[in-house]
């Protein structure tokens, strides 16, 4: 093994490849140490929340995934997705979705498995999670 990162180069293409796994995988850490949970979220949210449509297992991912249909009726805006148990709720590590014209287009959300009550609710209800990050999973037209 010495002997592969003896040239400079290799030491700083292993090096380069450390640094990007731990940026890529950073996210997924913070997101699974702090869950953003309903006690933060602003109160009235329960009545803005609105039921994803279960669409069963995505056929187009290489892992198993969960597709959820997002509801036609929602007026535009930027909308957070959570699993909700009962009166409480948790954000689905960062997963969000746009509205962004009255006209109806499918707009679907892949998400990991598990989850069995998924919603959205309005981005204005959930001031931890930030309206600058693009969408995380949105997927059209599937």
């Amino acid at each position: 093994m010495n002997k592969l990162l003896s040239s400079p180069v290799a030491r700083t293409a292993a090096a380069a490849a450390i640094a990007l796994a731990g940026l890529a995988g950073g996210g997924a850490v913070f997101a699974a140490v702090d869950p953003i949970g309903s006690d933060h979220f602003v109160q009235g949210w329960q009545t803005e929340s609105h039921a994803l449509i279960n669409r069963g297992i995505s056929q187009s991912t290489p892992r198993p995934m969960s597709l959820w249909k997002v509801p036609p009726n929602l007026p535009r805006g930027h909308y957070v997705v959570i699993n909700r148990k009962g009166d409480q709720a948790e954000v689905i590590d960062g997963y969000s979705f746009d509205v962004d014209s009255d006209a109806y287009r499918d707009i679907n959300v892949v998400l990991p498995m598990g989850y069995g009550n998924v919603e959205a609710v309005p981005d204005r209800f959930v001031p931890q999670v930030k309206h600058e990050a693009p969408p995380a999973a949105r997927f059209e037209g599937q």
